[in-house]
């Protein structure tokens, strides 16, 4: 419950504890994308915006309000990804957390 406890002091969303097949914590920080990644452009902020824990790209585009994929891809995804902000997983995105 300490782990719960340090987040809400800090303003930080509530850890989620997963136990399926292995146990797992998803702990969440604050983003520092304007001092980290003076790179960001507004699509990346954005992207990072709405992602909360692991999202596939249909619900990406859904939640920005994006129809063309190949305009998610370039301007969104793959700068988020080259900027090292999110990673691929087998089905879906999710923002990297070791920044």
């Amino acid at each position: 419950m300490d782990i719960v406890r340090i987040a809400k002091k800090a303003g930080l969303k509530e850890p989620e504890f997963e136990d399926d097949d292995e146990f797992k914590i998803v702990i969440y920080r604050k983003a520092y994308l304007s001092e980290a990644t003076p790179e960001a452009t507004p699509e990346v902020e954005r992207l990072i915006g709405v992602m909360d824990g692991e999202k596939g790209r249909l619900e990406l585009q859904l939640l920005l309000a994006l129809k063309d994929e190949k305009y998610f891809r370039n301007n969104f995804k793959q700068k988020a990804l080259d900027l090292g902000l999110i990673e691929m997983t087998i089905f879906h995105l999710h923002h990297c957390t070791n920044q």
